[in-house]
């Protein structure tokens, strides 16, 4: 879905794009990308430990748990973060609208990219109404963007593990990591299951892989040979 997000994203500006993969990537609150990052945070030159073509990163001096971090910037992440701070003071934001205007709200841009590739629907007022709920309009229900943190979470404990994700992301307290964006018991409970589904198919693959392998083999054995006179 991430991904998904991103490409849909094209077409939306430069800085909701890079927003997006930003978060997906990493994580990062909201606040912290949109209003504590300035261009002087950015170093583009840098290397990391072992490489000798710069990679970039990004330094937040002022995160929301008090602590200074940095990351690194994926392949992916580079060019469009060099794009956006391209032209302006370090002392900037590296997020802002295009003409350089404060980001500000962009709920209804959010929710356009998300309906457009199925990750969100407006509810309408009759269907709000059967729910028992009294609007005057549509509800918005889908992916928020404190969604795509959880996301962020999920794909970085997934891929480095748990103490280096909440590191990345910001995370001090374990319990409020794994209850806020571990998901809830019956989540883990239907990917353990999935987990289980997938293991017990493979499994039956292999099984019948060989036992198909022994059946040709039989047969073969078992088969007359063909003699040409």
């Amino acid at each position: 879905m991430p991904q998904q997000l991103v490409e849909a994203t094209a077409m939306e500006g430069l800085w909701f794009q890079t927003l997006i993969l930003l978060w997906s990537s990493y994580a990062w609150r909201r606040s912290e990308a949109v209003e504590r990052l300035t261009v002087a945070q950015v170093e583009l030159n840098a290397c990391a430990d072992g490489e000798v073509v710069p990679r970039g990163k990004l330094r937040l001096d002022d995160s929301k748990n008090g602590e200074p971090r940095y990351v690194y910037l994926t392949r992916q992440l580079r060019p469009l973060i060099a794009a956006s701070i391209d032209g302006k003071r370090p002392e900037e934001q590296v997020f802002t609208r295009e003409g350089g205007s404060p980001i500000g709200d962009f709920r209804k841009r959010w929710q356009r990219v998300c309906i457009s590739i199925g990750a969100g629907r407006m509810v309408s007022v009759e269907e709000l109404k059967a729910q028992g709920l009294t609007l005057k309009h549509p509800r918005y229900v889908g992916i928020t963007i404190h969604g795509l943190r959880r996301t962020g979470c999920r794909l970085l404990r997934a891929g480095i593990g748990e103490a280096a994700a909440m590191q990345i992301s910001g995370h001090k307290d374990v319990k409020v990591f794994r209850k806020h964006y571990d998901g809830s018991d019956d989540a883990l409970i239907l990917g353990a299951t999935k987990w289980l589904d997938e293991k017990y198919a493979n499994q039956t693959a292999v099984k019948e892989s060989v036992k198909l392998g022994q059946n040709t083999a039989q047969m073969g054995l078992t088969e007359t040979p063909l003699t040409v006179n």
